[in-house]
């Protein structure tokens, strides 16, 4: 990690200073005179520079974090560093949407599906020994996990099993696609976990990953698209029996 000396901050002026200040990093961010990896100035010598006070410069680091832009580290060495930019923003954002009300669990799944249709037929043509190669190793993860494990195992235990379609949306080598995927992934995880934080993997989870690894392996685009479109609809119906059992109904 380096501490990035060429960048000199503006001073301020505004009612909503902490503000003005997140967008002037923001702006600096974008045009890339802060990259990822450096370290930005001390909050003293930041408010020294906006002309404005600590706890200005405190408030515009924490929005800044929240949005997936920094990161703090601790210790010694540490400091507020440049994020590579990933899905955090956009998860936060369609979270409140869902948590407002706003998008329901179908919206949710029909979205995953057209998405993950896109990523599906813009890789499937061009995937690489080696996508594939990391596939098949992501399932046989899986299954290890499953295998060694002396009880049934908890969903947010298996790993591999969570990021199976993000690998799916790298093979497309479009970061884009990746971003949007894993922003709906991880929401999904983070609302599935809030309802049912003893989700038992289910024994067809991994057989229908399976089966969404052949068709992408044959390169049959047909199967593959149905493959996903099965996997999903399945698993959101598997959440919805286990919310109804949770809540003491009879699943319908």
């Amino acid at each position: 990690m380096k501490k990035n000396n060429t960048v000199q901050f503006k001073p301020i002026n505004s009612k909503r200073t902490f503000e003005n200040i997140a967008d002037e990093i923001k702006k600096l961010i974008y045009s890339r005179a802060l990259k990822p990896g450096d370290r930005l100035p001390s909050e003293r010598d930041m408010a020294v520079q906006f002309g404005t006070g600590r706890m200005a410069v405190r408030e515009a680091l924490r929005i800044l974090e929240a949005s997936g832009f920094l990161y703090i580290k601790p210790g010694a060495e540490g400091g507020v560093f440049v994020k590579e930019l990933d899905s955090t923003g956009m998860t936060n954002t369609i979270s409140d949407l869902i948590r407002t009300g706003n998008i329901t669990l179908e919206e949710l799944t029909e979205a995953r599906i057209s998405l993950e249709s896109i990523i599906i037929e813009k890789n499937i043509k061009s995937i690489t020994k080696k996508d594939l190669a990391a596939l098949e190793e992501n399932i046989k993860r899986s299954e290890e996990i499953t295998s060694q494990a002396d009880v049934k195992v908890n969903v947010w235990d298996n790993k591999p099993l969570i990021n199976f379609h993000v690998l799916l949306a790298e093979g497309t080598e479009n970061r884009l696609y990746k971003y949007f995927l894993q922003s709906l992934v991880d929401l999904s995880n983070s609302l599935i976990s809030e309802l049912l934080p003893n989700h038992i993997q289910d024994p067809d989870h991994i057989n229908q990953h399976k089966a969404i690894y052949e068709a992408v392996k044959a390169k049959d685009l047909k199967e593959a698209k149905k493959a996903i479109q099965e996997h999903l609809y399945w698993v959101a119906e598997v959440i919805r029996k286990e919310i109804k059992f949770k809540n003491g109904l009879i699943p319908g």
